[in-house]
């Protein structure tokens, strides 16, 4: 990789160990192996190393903030991309609700950047995710029922596939790129749409005894048009909140209905909704999933969950909770399982990754073969995913 080091020069190449050993696991803490980091600084910079590994059948592992928690950016030999330098935000226009920014910029200083607007995909990784990874794995937020996934927001993006054609993406092509986890092509910039921040919100906590007069409530709640959000809590997840013992049920109205009015307090119940991932990790329970389900089968996956102690909470409006696990648990086979069963997908927006990869319905395995064989036929892009 000689001739590689002397195009990057020693800031944008290493071979060292210790950067090696950094950069071989994302938070999914898989361990993975590599030769090399390389971070690009421009389009032509990427160009040029896809041609590079292409012709030398290098393996190219891109990673946007390192926050896959299915090992979506760990490396399986090769060369580790890192965007975190093309991290220009080119333009923001919240007259014509628009941003156009490099793949390395991170999701909170872009939103930073507004004042009436907001990129409202936020996951809870906000602080560390960048726009290229939140591509690359479709990303979403808690607010998903409201706002959606990253394939609704984006609206052009510029692409070196593996073949090194820099591409222009509109319209339908974006999804070959969006959710495909790198293994298509390397994203170098987005234009992005962009929403108006609402006026305020207010908040209900709703409590149940059982799933059954939960979904019922949900079932409801899915007619008002003012309900914008639903989040479920189980009970082991309201108990880590200091909750009561019971199912909760926090509805987000964009009118005056909701029992908590106040901004403050509004917003320390969605801070705490977002803290309490971490929360539940720090129980010994790392692997974390996210599997979708139709609303009509949610309330027998829930009591599959409950009847097994797994911790879940989530975007139940959205069809898809968070589930929790001990890294080599037997269960998570098991609820995959479950999830066909009940006609659902064993992962709503946090990708397969090489955690979940053997698992992937047919029809998706068979959609990134079908792209491979157009966007990257010598197999160089995240050979892992």
């Amino acid at each position: 990789m000689k001739k590689l080091q002397e195009s990057f020069g020693n800031v944008n190449f290493s071979d060292k160990d210790y950067e090696k050993a950094a950069y071989s696991s994302d938070a999914s803490q898989i361990d993975g192996k590599l030769d090399a980091v390389v971070w690009p600084t421009s389009i032509e910079k990427v160009h040029e190393l896809v041609n590079y590994c292409r012709r030398l059948k290098i393996n190219l592992n891109v990673r946007g903030g390192g926050t896959s928690l299915s090992g979506g950016c760990t490396p399986t030999g090769g060369i580790v991309v890192d965007m975190a330098k093309m991290n220009r935000i080119i333009e923001v226009n919240e007259e014509e609700r628009y941003a156009i920014t490099e793949a390395g910029v991170v999701l909170d200083e872009l939103n930073r950047k507004m004042k009436k607007s907001f990129f409202p995909v936020i996951p809870g990784s906000r602080k560390a995710c960048t726009i290229g990874g939140m591509v690359a794995t479709n990303a979403s937020g808690l607010k998903t029922r409201e706002y959606g996934k990253m394939e609704d927001w984006v609206e052009e993006l510029e692409v070196v596939d593996g073949t090194g054609r820099y591409l222009k993406i509109k319209g339908k092509a974006i999804k070959n790129f969006c959710g495909a986890e790198g293994s298509t092509g390397i994203v170098v910039r987005a234009k992005l749409r962009l929403a108006q921040k609402p006026r305020q919100r207010t908040l209900s906590i709703l409590k149940f005894n059982t799933i059954t007069a939960m979904m019922e409530k949900i079932e409801e709640l899915e007619k008002n048009e003012n309900v914008k959000n639903l989040i479920f809590i189980d009970e082991i997840c309201s108990e880590l909140l200091d909750f009561d013992e019971r199912n909760h049920l926090v509805v987000e109205y964009d009118n005056d209905d909701g029992n908590i009015q106040e901004e403050d307090e509004s917003n320390t119940v969605w801070n705490m909704l977002e803290n309490l991932r971490h929360i539940v990790i720090q129980q010994r329970l790392p692997r974390v999933e996210d599997p979708c389900i139709p609303l009509t089968d949610m309330g027998r996956f829930l009591y599959w969950l409950k009847k097994r102690n797994i911790p879940s909470y989530g975007p139940v409006g959205a069809g898809t909770v968070y589930t929790f696990f001990q890294k080599d648990s037997r269960e998570i086979e098991e609820m995959y399982k479950t999830v066909r069963k009940l006609n659902g997908r064993i992962s709503y927006s946090h990708g397969l990754g090489i955690l979940k990869k053997n698992y992937a319905a047919k029809e998706e395995a068979a959609k990134i073969i079908a792209l491979k064989q157009i966007h990257d036929p010598e197999l160089i892009m995240n050979k892992g995913v």
